[in-house]
């Protein structure tokens, strides 16, 4: 699934999301990028915000959701790439829902972590 404002795709077992800017149907995004990590060859997932979007208390319930969705798939690992508040943000809704977090520089790292643990 490709478009201007996100990309996703499967590296190596790993569901990458690249957001580039904020999408306002982001719950038919979400349900495409279950989707993928429903797949048996996908265990863990990287997101990249690239976008300069306030978290507030709609973005951050949805990464609620998001997140446990994401575990419930099976997932115990997750990359997260971005500006440092945000993805301290995006780390303890992780941690939240049980799945082991870290942040990268950039896209490559991340998935390389999210693979070291498959």
């Amino acid at each position: 699934m490709g478009t201007e404002a996100l990309t996703a795709e499967v590296v190596d077992g790993v569901v990458v999301v690249e957001w580039h800017e904020h999408r306002p149907d982001r719950e038919v995004v979400n349900q495409r990028v279950l989707d993928l990590l429903e797949r048996e060859d996908v265990d863990a997932y990287v997101a990249v915000d690239r976008t300069d979007r306030y978290l507030g208390p709609e973005t951050q319930e949805a990464m609620h959701r998001m997140a446990s969705a994401i575990a419930d798939c099976g997932v115990e690992r997750v990359g997260l790439v971005g500006d440092e508040i945000k993805a301290l943000a995006a780390k303890r809704v992780f941690d939240e829902a049980g799945m082991t977090v870290e942040s990268a520089q950039n896209r490559a790292d991340a998935v390389e972590w999210a693979r070291s643990g498959a």
